[in-house]
């Protein structure tokens, strides 16, 4: 992957344990990965960035739920064809959201690995 263009992805997690394994485990595979500390860090990141190929955010967070914050995504202009990986330990939450796949907590490797891949094709 050295001579192609890393494709970028946005993590948005409160949690900064879950924000590094995420980090980590998408390195590893070859992406670029920036993270947010929360929805409001997120959105205020995403007013001047939005050159992302994938956002990745948990669904519980303090500042604004990861529904949303989905659902604001998808109706601004500059956001809404990024797809978007929804993630939780409360699989109860998803809901019917405005993401494009959803990831349970604890995250696997593996798992991850392959929904990022078919959401980035």
């Amino acid at each position: 992957m050295d001579d192609e263009i890393k494709k970028r992805i946005l993590c948005i997690d409160d949690d900064s344990r879950s924000r590094k394994i995420v980090k980590e485990i998408l390195e590893w595979n070859g992406y670029e990965v920036v993270t947010a500390n929360g929805a409001d860090d997120a959105l205020e990141f995403l007013s001047t960035d939005y050159d992302f190929d994938l956002i990745i955010m948990d669904i519980l967070m303090p500042d604004m739920t990861g529904i949303d914050l989905a659902e604001k995504l998808r109706s601004s202009r500059e956001t809404s064809g990024i797809p978007i990986l929804g993630i939780s330990a409360h699989l109860d939450e998803k809901g019917d959201m405005a993401v494009d796949d959803f990831l349970g907590k604890p995250l696997s490797h593996d798992a991850l690995a392959e929904k990022v891949r078919r959401l980035t094709g």
